[in-house]
């Protein structure tokens, strides 16, 4: 009786953390259609991330908590793009797009 009962404790618990979790998944692609590869995709104000694959796919895992939180997408040469995860949640074939991020130099003399 006390085996089936942990058992059943065990279960509850698993069950109860897995239903807190949520995701996020797509792609990230440049202004002209292309992927972009390694882009940074992280929780704001959290310890949540991913990195997208060499063809701009990415999948982030998120606990219910973070619900009203935002979503971060940021790599080199790219200005960096936010929205709030509940808007995000439930569409599994999101399409982000980053534009490139021009920074003008100034001269240099040797």
């Amino acid at each position: 009786m006390l085996k089936n009962t942990l058992i059943l404790s065990l279960l509850v618990a698993f069950f109860n953390n897995a239903s807190a979790q949520q995701s996020i998944s797509g792609k990230v692609i440049h202004a002209d259609k292309r992927e972009i590869p390694y882009v940074n995709i992280g929780i704001k104000g959290g310890k949540t991330g991913t990195v997208s694959t060499t063809n701009g796919d990415f999948k982030l895992n998120i606990n219910s908590e973070l619900l009203k939180d935002s979503v971060t997408f940021s790599s080199v040469g790219f200005q960096e793009k936010s929205f709030l995860i509940k808007d995000l949640v439930g569409n599994d074939k999101l399409l982000i797009t980053l534009n490139e991020k021009i920074a003008v130099l100034n001269e240099v003399r040797i």
